[in-house]
């Protein structure tokens, strides 16, 4: 676990991770100490230390980490992290603790829950608060309380586990901060470098770790907006957008990840990438001299298909990321980012025009199907913005317009209309 490991003097455990220590050792108590705060909780090899909401399983012998039990907030189990070389008992008993201490919350939230079936489990998000205390919670991190005769095969305890919501990763052998680095140089000859920034206010829960890659030289990062498919002969109506023969959609790459534009929140919850903001470069300066930030940095760009800039910020899950898996997605992201290996970024919602919406739009004219066709023709504001723009690049020729859009006359309806972006 590279830098993490304990020393043990009389009877303080001490953990230093990144520089940070504390001293804080829970457990079983000899009735001749009067030094609670400093026992230690046995169970075979093994002791447990707390840094904050994070239970550490180390070994006596050489006080290694082999295992992390995480809480959230409310001191609810969430996941239990399991270190590469854990031995098969010492799962185990790290699985009994954990399920031992799931079934105690959820009894003492809801009075009763069997973990044996997923139904009748409810979700953690649903507790209103903590029905542990402090000293409940850690009374019950301790080998010792685990009921005499607790057994049961690990795929049993697991699936008891998973059964209460509860996340297990395995063979995890580095820090997040470490994962961020392997995943990252990875990337050979890529002039990507990256750096670690402070959680951003508009972040909660703050337990993401934030990072910023910058790539270097003529290469940049592009984000491409979803445009979902080109409809096959005879299905052109079905269309929605217009579509540049530059998308990558129309050379044949592949969508490696999608970001919900209008959240900037990854679409997927399975990756270790989590927030994703927008390059700064690519946001429009609003009337009021602000751009978009945050949430809502895709929401108002320079261009209708692509988000290109040299810089962006991103946000991975600390537990995830852990994973050689999660290592090796974030690799796979940085490289889509880069339009590397046939891969490219896509990027659902955001991206709106710079203009009101058609039924505003219709209505301004007093049409007199206005809501009816403007529901129909949600995305004509953005067709008009393509138009326009593809026309001024000289590459409207080759683009895919849907027939409707010409029809309908949706250049002659939003001509004279304001543009102006950030218009509600």
């Amino acid at each position: 676990m590279g830098c993490r490991n304990i020393r043990e003097s009389d009877g303080v455990g001490v953990i230093d991770i990144f520089k940070n220590r504390f001293i804080l050792i829970i457990g079983s108590v000899p009735s001749s100490t009067n030094h609670k705060e400093k026992s230690v909780a046995q169970y075979s090899n093994l002791l447990l230390v707390r840094q904050g909401q994070v239970w550490h399983v180390v070994t006596k012998s050489d006080h290694e980490v082999v295992a992390e039990i995480c809480l959230d907030e409310y001191r609810a189990l969430y996941a239990v992290v399991f270190c590469s070389g854990i031995g098969s008992a010492d799962r185990t008993a790290v699985l009994q603790l954990a399920v031992n201490y799931v079934q105690h919350f959820l009894n003492a939230e809801y009075g009763s829950c069997d973990l044996s079936h997923p139904y009748s489990v409810p979700a953690y998000s649903e507790c209103s608060g903590s029905p542990l205390s402090g000293g409940e919670s850690d009374a019950l991190m301790n080998f010792g309380q685990i009921p005499e005769g607790f057994c049961g095969e690990d795929h049993y305890l697991l699936s008891a586990l998973q059964n209460g919501r509860v996340q297990i990763f395995d063979d995890v052998n580095v820090t997040a901060e470490e994962a961020i680095h392997q995943a990252i140089t990875r990337l050979e000859n890529s002039g990507v470098t990256y750096k670690f920034c402070a959680v951003p206010s508009w972040v909660t829960p703050d337990d993401d770790l934030f990072c910023e890659v910058c790539v270097e030289g003529s290469r940049a990062f592009t984000f491409w907006k979803e445009l979902f498919h080109v409809p096959e002969s005879g299905c052109e109506e079905s269309g929605q957008y217009i579509i540049p023969m530059y998308h990558p959609m129309m050379q044949g790459k592949n969508n490696q990840f999608l970001i919900q534009g209008d959240l900037s929140f990854m679409w997927s919850t399975a990756t270790p990438i989590r927030w994703v903001t927008s390059p700064p470069e690519v946001r429009v300066v609003l009337s009021d001299g602000s751009t978009c930030d945050g949430r809502e940095s895709w929401q108002h760009l320079k261009h209708p298909f692509k988000a290109e800039g040299k810089q962006f910020r991103f946000s991975v899950d600390r537990l995830k990321v852990r994973t050689e898996s999660g290592q090796r997605e974030l690799t796979a992201f940085i490289e889509a980012a880069l339009g590397v290996n046939g891969k490219y970024l896509s990027v659902i919602g955001g991206f709106r025009p710079p203009f009101c919406d058609p039924i505003t739009r219709l209505h301004e004219l007093k049409h007199s199907s206005c809501v009816e066709l403007g529901r129909k023709r949600s995305t004509a504001g953005h067709c008009v913005w393509s138009y326009y723009t593809l026309a001024t690049e000289q590459r409207l020729n080759e683009a895919f317009i849907p027939p409707w859009f010409i029809r309908e006359g949706w250049l002659s309806i939003y001509d004279g209309a304001e543009v102006r972006h950030g218009i509600d």
